[in-house]
């Protein structure tokens, strides 16, 4: 009975270790102290200034969208005026006269593109060489066109587009001077 007993301690001693030999790695498992994310971090994880540069770089991205956005916007209100001015050059180019000129070349100074006014005028001072505009002296046609010239913005008078323009009001005003000094 003795050695039976002992037995039964043995297995029962050797069944326990092996319970607690399975159960270990399962309590391996449950961590109660996680380690710190600052330093310890899954391998593809981002780090913090990882973060914080894609953080910057969606605000730059959104910056940039908006200013296109902006941009798109003055280019479509600009093209908008370039056609308004057309169809008014249009309309005047049938009955020229100098009070629409006015408005004509205002419009044209309002789309702040060098190149659009040059072209306006340019088309104003040959229907005043065909047609001679009632009332309207060729000094007269080059103060307009300078006066309204002056309405663009100082980087589009800077531009390359007016220097023609300015050639013809120059040629305009010698004409004047030499038809002062004929008669």
């Amino acid at each position: 009975m003795v050695i039976v007993a002992g037995l039964l301690i043995a297995f029962g001693f050797s069944f326990y270790l092996k319970n607690r030999r399975l159960s270990a790695p399962q309590d391996q498992r449950i961590n109660l102290y996680p380690p710190d994310p600052r330093i310890y971090r899954p391998l593809f994880a981002p780090s913090e200034s990882d973060l914080l540069a894609s953080e910057r770089a969606e605000e730059k991205a959104k910056q940039e969208r908006a200013q296109e956005e902006k941009r798109l916007a003055a280019e479509k209100e600009s093209a908008a005026k370039m056609a308004d001015t057309g169809e008014l050059f249009t309309q005047w180019a049938k009955a020229p006269d100098t009070k629409r000129l006015g408005e004509l070349l205002a419009a044209a100074a309002g789309t702040e593109s060098a190149e659009f006014f040059s072209e306006i005028s340019k088309n104003v001072i040959q229907i005043w060489h065909n047609k001679k505009i009632a009332g309207l002296t060729a000094a007269d046609l080059a103060a307009l066109l300078d006066s309204h010239l002056r309405l663009l913005p100082q980087q589009e008078m800077a531009s390359g587009a007016l220097f023609w323009l300015k050639e013809d009001i120059a040629a305009l005003r010698n004409e004047t001077e030499k038809n002062n000094l004929q008669g």
